[in-house]
């Protein structure tokens, strides 16, 4: 069962990492294959402790532990492998057959009025920054902090990490033109990104730690857990403030120039 848990994870790291590169991808064209190579390497890392674990706490045989890590880490880093290799074909193809246009009328016009995004993508590009820097983040927080200084003064020393992560997410997700969209509109956005937030931290809590929602709320450290609730608030908020205080001058067209 932790086997497959852990594999679960493995994939959910991944799909992070490659939404990443995917927003780096329109000005840097070897980004997806950056974050799948930094994944691979991430992985490797929480692999390789999660069988030392195994070999020093656990009391299991390194011999025992090798199969485990070769699955754990092997799944999750050919799926990375066969991700890059469909990137680069799907870069690849345009060029074969002759169709990349980098000039003319229709060019104009598309790099003058970028296509129109959702909420939701947005939403999901600043969830998918935030949950990587926070993944990130607790693979250090937990095994070496917590132990040292226990859980509330771990995740209190993590905050403010986490609150820089949210201030430049919220940035960089603001200022690409792809993700041009009127002011207000970033309220939702953030209200998405909180809802993508709290089901992945209540799911790893379920799948990874074995506990249901009230037992992961109500085992929270009081002083850490209101630092908590407050961050995720000013997570909701933060690409509108981001947008309101340096965005791009995007007018709302339901408001007239």
């Amino acid at each position: 069962m932790r086997t497959g848990l852990f594999l679960f994870a493995g994939v959910l790291l991944l799909f992070a990492f490659l939404v990443l590169g995917k927003l780096f991808s329109p000005n840097y064209s070897s980004s997806t294959t950056v974050a799948t190579v930094a994944f691979v390497a991430v992985w490797l890392v929480l692999t390789s402790f999660n069988m030392w674990i195994g070999v020093t706490k656990a009391g299991y045989s390194a011999a025992e532990e090798l199969p485990i890590f070769l699955l754990l880490f092997g799944v999750p880093a050919i799926a990375a492998r066969s991700q890059a290799e469909v990137h680069l074909k799907a870069r690849l193809r345009p060029l074969q057959r002759g169709r990349a246009r980098t000039s003319g009328p229709a060019s104009a016009t598309a790099a003058t009025h970028p296509r129109s995004a959702t909420p939701f993508k947005a939403a999901a590009a600043y969830f998918g920054i935030v949950f990587t820097a926070g993944f990130v983040l607790g693979s250090v927080r937990v095994p070496f902090l917590v132990p040292r200084f226990g859980e509330r003064l771990a995740e209190l020393a993590e905050m403010p990490l986490m609150l820089l992560a949210m201030f430049v997410a919220a940035g960089y997700v603001v200022g690409r033109r792809q993700f041009t969209m009127p002011e207000r509109r970033w309220l939702l956005v953030g209200l998405l990104a909180l809802l993508f937030l709290v089901a992945a931290e209540f799911l790893m809590a379920s799948l990874l730690a074995g506990r249901g929602v009230v037992e992961y709320v109500a085992d929270r450290d009081p002083v850490s857990g209101s630092v908590y609730l407050a961050m995720l608030l000013v997570f909701a908020v933060m690409p509108w403030l981001r947008r309101r205080l340096g965005g791009l001058d995007t007018a709302d067209p339901e408001q007239g120039p």
